[in-house]
């Protein structure tokens, strides 16, 4: 069954709510109805009971706002979710066109800081690091190998497919940010030896032709991003770039060769888990409410 419905609020500062079969049909439908300027909010799947009780359908919730910030309602008991820290970087990244990524994300390689285990993971590194330097036996009590001067597979439970937990929360959260369970993802995570500020090298397939201009303009134009992206002087972004920013920072903006027709791209993005991830995205939605 195929619906689309907009619900309008009270006026034009208020947010608007819109219904589609699919993420991508609601996203070309606010920009039909409500033009480029449109701001997506939130997006969610939502089970509607069909008319005549005749069973259920599933339709992607949109909800925009088309003027000024107004107040966020959900129905009388709301909930809101803040997405995971490590998926912020990757959806802060790639948000602006989602609606022409057809694989979405075919590969992500995610480095994640000593800070996604805790205060006392970074402490540690920084006592493994000097019994390292001073010849002496490494400290493992909270990591479970040693992180300094060393790079290991992240230590979540594997899964029968294979992969980590940590791995396969970044396919399903990405799905449920998203509101879109098809996008096909992949993903391989490693913990870093540093302190604090993840980083992803991610790999984007998109439904047409995607050049890397096209996506610097986007990026450049997408709030919350910075772009630190220069070839000659080989610098692109790093941790100590992003701890302690609002910002995520992307960079090694390339086309993906191996993909057909100019529709793949590369990017390099990094982002301060614990202050943009955490405390600022609450922030945010909080401000929305």
């Amino acid at each position: 069954m195929t619906m689309l419905s907009t619900h309008n609020r009270a006026s034009a500062s208020q947010p608007t709510v819109v219904e589609a079969p699919t993420l991508k049909e609601a996203l070309r439908l606010v920009r039909a109805r409500h033009g480029a300027d449109a701001r997506v909010i939130r997006s969610r799947t939502v089970t509607r009971r069909q008319s005549g009780g005749l069973g259920q359908h599933k339709l992607v919730e949109v909800l925009i706002e088309t003027d000024a910030p107004g107040r966020v309602t959900t129905g009388s008991t709301p909930a809101v979710i803040v997405p995971p820290a490590r998926r912020l970087e990757l959806t802060s990244a790639i948000a602006a066109e989602v609606e022409r990524i057809e694989e979405l994300v075919r590969q992500i390689a995610a480095r994640q800081a000593a800070s996604g285990a805790g205060q006392s993971a970074m402490l540690e590194m920084i006592q493994q690091a000097r019994e390292v330097l001073d010849g002496r036996p490494v400290t493992c009590k909270t990591l479970k190998y040693q992180l300094a001067f060393n790079v290991y597979c992240h230590d979540s439970k594997i899964g029968a497919n294979g992969y980590n937990e940590e791995e396969m929360k970044m396919v399903h959260e990405t799905h449920k940010i998203f509101s879109c369970p098809e996008i096909a993802i992949t993903c391989t995570c490693v913990r870093i030896p540093v302190m604090r500020t993840h980083c992803e090298s991610i790999n984007i397939e998109f439904t047409s032709a995607m050049t890397p201009g096209q996506v610097r303009d986007l990026l450049n134009a997408a709030p919350g991003v910075s772009i630190i992206d220069d070839r000659e002087n080989n610098r692109f972004p790093m941790p100590i770039d992003a701890t302690g920013k609002d910002d995520v920072y992307v960079g090694r903006i390339r086309q993906d060769e191996s993909v057909p027709g100019n529709r793949g791209i590369n990017l390099w993005v990094a982002g301060d888990q614990i202050r943009k991830g955490a405390a600022l995205n609450a922030i945010q939605i909080a401000e929305l409410l």
